[in-house]
């Protein structure tokens, strides 16, 4: 009987340090496990913190690299706004070097007449009649170059820096088309300008005249070819919280398969005739940033392309 109990007792504290052995492996284990799960965590945390100053650093090289591609596009809108100017005011400036180079001769020869007492009431007429031909003729091109003068400075000032004022928009959008006359006579293509005349609206004018430049010049270069006659339509309207701006021309169109790209950086049908494929991408992030609103395009192939602008 006591040989039995014994057996037992033993047999019982056998099975108790076993269950003890078995019991300290599993907290080990644990213990070994947690701390595995917290090297793990301090590697993640590490891990996410530079993945985080990676994810930072290149969304700061991307905005100065957005930064980069706007100024550089103004440049390139100025450049363009520079020599389109000077070949435009050479026509009025020619024409008022020759009619005051015309109005000198008449003059002299005038002052010639009556100092030898030929002048007669006829050839006073006469004279009187060309000498105010001429005068219109020099008045109305001198004024046509200060008119190209003052647009030219009221856009490439504004768009140089964006200021925020209230404008008039049918004058400004005007002016703006005024500019880009030489491209437009390449085309043949003709700008309407659709809004109330007494439509005023606060903002920033330089970033409308870089949008509507870059837009007008897309349509011209993807829209038309040269020498052939079209219309591109520039229509502002006021609605419940904001306005719509639209651009659309009655050109070739676009497939809708591409409208998906469209404004997609460095994205272009034309990449061999020059374009860069940035000039849509600036504009949609000019109506973004500046304007706080949203752009879309719509297209069919040989149905024309239209951009809607809501801000």
């Amino acid at each position: 009987m006591r040989k039995t109990y014994y057996r037992e007792l033993l047999e019982r504290q056998q099975l108790l340090e076993d269950q003890n052995r078995q019991l300290e492996e599993e907290v080990n284990q644990r213990r070994q496990a947690q701390e595995e799960l917290k090297a793990l965590n301090e590697d993640l945390e590490e891990r996410v913190s530079e993945r985080t100053a990676e994810l930072e650093a290149s969304i700061e090289e991307l905005q100065r690299t957005q930064e980069y591609l706007i100024q550089t596009e103004k440049l390139s809108a100025l450049g363009g706004l520079v020599a389109g100017i000077s070949h435009e005011i050479n026509t009025p400036l020619g024409i008022g070097v020759t009619s005051t180079s015309f109005l000198k001769q008449e003059f002299e020869a005038l002052a010639k007449a009556y100092e030898e007492g030929k002048l007669k009431k006829g050839q006073m007429d006469e004279y009187l009649r060309v000498l105010r031909e001429g005068i219109t003729i020099l008045e109305n091109n001198l004024g046509r170059a200060v008119e190209l003068i003052e647009n030219f400075k009221m856009i490439a000032t504004d768009q140089s820096h964006y200021e925020h004022r209230t404008f008039q928009v049918v004058q400004y959008f005007h002016s703006i088309i005024s500019n880009l006359t030489p491209e437009l006579r390449r085309y043949e293509v003709e700008v309407q300008i659709l809004c109330d005349e007494d439509l005023k609206i606060s903002g920033y004018p330089g970033v409308f005249s870089q949008i509507l430049t870059n837009l007008v010049m897309n349509a011209l270069i993807h829209g038309f070819d040269k020498g052939a006659r079209g219309t591109i339509q520039i229509v502002m309207r006021t609605i419940k919280g904001g306005h719509i701006l639209e651009v659309k021309d009655n050109g070739k169109g676009v497939d809708p398969a591409l409208l998906r790209n469209i404004f997609d950086p460095f994205f272009t049908t034309t990449r061999g005739a020059g374009g860069s494929g940035l000039g849509m991408y600036i504009v949609q992030n000019l109506v973004t940033k500046y304007l706080g609103g949203t752009i879309t395009a719509h297209s069919q192939v040989g149905q024309g392309f239209q951009v809607e602008i809501r801000f």
